[in-house]
This record gives structure tokens, C-alpha cells and sequence, in this order.
């Protein structure tokens, strides 16, 4: 039996169909996004699961080791979760209303600063991607565990 942690991302602009696709990729589960699973496993709901996407404007490699965004947050999504199974799946919106454009280059999902700010996965898109003014945006994220 696999026993593997792995998840995919899909970040999309607009609010009705036909919405955009500007991103979809793998994440990568990082040793303290491990950590946080196996602590919810053994002490269940004391345990907060992440919810908020952070979105920032690094694209330095993901290691095992990183706790946080690699650049400066460009914005943060709150997200709600649900399990399927043996998948968790979030999903966020916000419509970005600062000055002008920002680059994306990096997603973190992560706990709440209440919850313990643990990061559980980031991805790096390929397709780097601008959000901007007035313009929804959702992003989508699923963390499969074992096969």
C-alpha cells in the first residue's frame, strides 16, 4: 500500500464561468506539514487544520525544512476544508483590492496565527501569475493521503 502525501493546486480568476485557469500543479508537503497530520491523527480535533492560502512573491525551491512563504505575502485567502475519503480539500476566494498588480510566484497553505502558523504544503506555479484589482480570484488545493 502507498503510503505517500500528496496534494494539487488549481488557482482560478473570476467569479462566474467560464473562469480563468492561471495555475495547476503539485505542492509539496513540507516536514512540518507531516508533523501537523500526525498530531491531528493522534489528538484529533485539538488540532487545527490550516485555513488560509498565503501568496507571495518568491520563487525560491521548496525544501522539507521551510516554515513559511520565501518572499513577501502578496495576499492571504482564508479557506474552508473538507474531507473526502482520504482527501482534504480547501477552497478559498478574495477579490485583491490594492494598488495595481502583484506577481504571484509561491502559495503556502497554512494554520491561522491563532491556530499555530504551521505551513502544511506550498507550490511553486509554473505559470507565474498576476492578480489584480476588482478581479476574483480562487484557488483550490487537495492534500491525498496513502493511495
Amino acid at each position: 500500500m502507498d503510503r505517500t502525501v500528496t496534494g494539487k493546486v488549481e488557482v482560478w480568476e473570476g467569479s462566474s464561468f467560464p473562469r480563468k485557469l492561471l495555475a495547476r500543479g503539485a505542492n509539496r508537503v513540507v516536514t512540518g506539514g507531516l508533523v501537523l497530520l500526525a498530531q491531528r491523527i493522534l489528538e484529533g480535533n485539538t488540532v487545527k487544520l490550516p485555513s488560509e492560502f498565503r501568496l507571495g512573491d518568491s520563487a525560491a525551491i521548496t525544501t522539507d525544512s521551510m516554515t513559511g512563504l520565501q518572499g513577501s505575502t502578496v495576499a492571504t485567502i482564508p479557506c474552508s476544508v473538507e474531507r473526502r475519503g482520504n482527501v482534504l480539500s480547501w477552497m478559498g476566494t478574495f477579490t485583491y483590492t490594492g494598488q495595481g498588480t502583484k506577481d504571484c510566484l509561491e502559495i503556502g497553505l497554512f494554520q491561522s496565527q491563532a491556530d499555530g502558523n504551521t505551513m502544511l504544503a506550498r507550490f511553486l506555479p509554473l505559470q507565474q501569475f498576476t492578480i489584480k484589482n476588482g478581479v476574483p480570484i480562487r484557488v483550490t488545493w487537495e492534500i491525498k493521503v496513502g493511495e
